[in-house]
């Protein structure tokens, strides 16, 4: 008789059918006793393949992720971010983190241009990440006022007014005070760094141009699919309707 068990990321199999025990000893290892002797056995650490992503419709797809045990790498095709507040709560600036790695109690960003994500585990992966005001919780909890949660909606991807009475467990989420009445914060390379004055981003617009032909923005950052009168941002510059 074989058996097998998961413990968070972690395979441990034996080829007994002999009662067993678990003892945690560390993020990502536990001990096995079988009877007392720990013979029989192999412990190897098991990839997560995470595939709760929205795609934004031009090759991308995005996700927040949470793991409180363990630390994990992205892999080749995932960029992880940090996400933060701008002072004047304007925008969502996001920063990379180079060597992806994602230490235990850290939400971050994940951008794939794959459907699913493989994160390996990494024993290294340890620390805080820098410039992060992601918050998650491993467990389901109430909605804080003024939370905003990485969502696909009417906007696209982005982190939207969350107005449902529970966050589910291990989503990352922002909590922005101060936002008025705003809704959506959007994301991806136009505005990693948010919309701020014409000539800063200029350059980020005109690397999107092909894109972006038919997008407009208003001056906040926010996508507008259906322009009234007023001054709008579209290719680079300012588009005003009368």
């Amino acid at each position: 008789m074989m058996l097998l068990a998961i413990v968070i990321g972690v395979k441990a199999q034996s080829m007994k059918g002999t009662p067993l025990t678990f003892e945690a000893v560390e993020a990502g290892t536990i001990s096995v006793n079988v009877n007392g002797i720990p013979s029989g056995w192999t412990v190897e650490t098991s990839p997560i393949i995470y595939a709760n992503l929205n795609s934004d419709g031009e090759g991308n797809y995005w996700a927040t992720y949470f793991n409180n045990v363990a630390g994990y790498t992205a892999d080749a095709n995932t960029t992880v971010y940090t996400a933060k507040v701008s002072t004047d709560k304007s925008k969502v600036e996001l920063t990379a983190v180079d060597d992806k790695t994602i230490p235990a109690g850290n939400a971050v960003i994940l951008k794939s241009s794959a459907e699913t994500v493989t994160l390996t585990y990494d024993v290294a992966a340890t620390g805080t990440l820098v410039d992060n005001e992601l918050l998650a919780s491993a467990t389901a909890i109430t909605t804080p006022a003024n939370t905003y949660m990485l969502v696909k909606g009417d906007s696209g991807v982005g982190f939207y007014h969350w107005t449902d009475t529970y966050i589910p467990a291990n989503r990352g989420y922002l909590v922005i005070s101060g936002a008025g009445s705003r809704e959506f914060f959007s994301i991806g390379e136009e505005v990693i760094t948010g919309i701020r004055e014409m000539e800063d981003v200029r350059g980020k617009m005109e690397d999107v141009r092909g894109k972006m032909d038919d997008v407009y923005y208003d001056l906040n950052g926010r996508r507008v699919l259906y322009p009234t009168i007023g001054i709008y941002v579209r290719n680079g510059k300012k588009i005003i309707f009368k």
